[in-house]
């Protein structure tokens, strides 16, 4: 599952991962619980969230989980 942004950077989720794609490069972080991803998109600002099989991740955990 993937969304991207008017900035530029785009988001990725996958069974136990978040990613993290712009133009100085790439950042994976696993994410706790290895459920399935079942939504993502972003937020009025361009910040993503994302729901799973067990849990919604607000824009400000994936944004923190992930390193820039």
């Amino acid at each position: 599952m993937a969304v991207a942004g008017a900035d530029g950077a785009a988001w990725a989720a996958g069974a136990g991962v978040v990613m993290r794609f712009d133009q100085s490069g790439a950042a994976v972080e696993a994410s706790e619980g290895g459920s399935r991803p079942v939504a993502m998109g972003l937020d009025e600002d361009g910040v993503p969230w994302l729901v799973t099989e067990r849990e919604v991740l607000l824009a400000e955990e994936i944004v923190d989980a992930v390193p820039s």
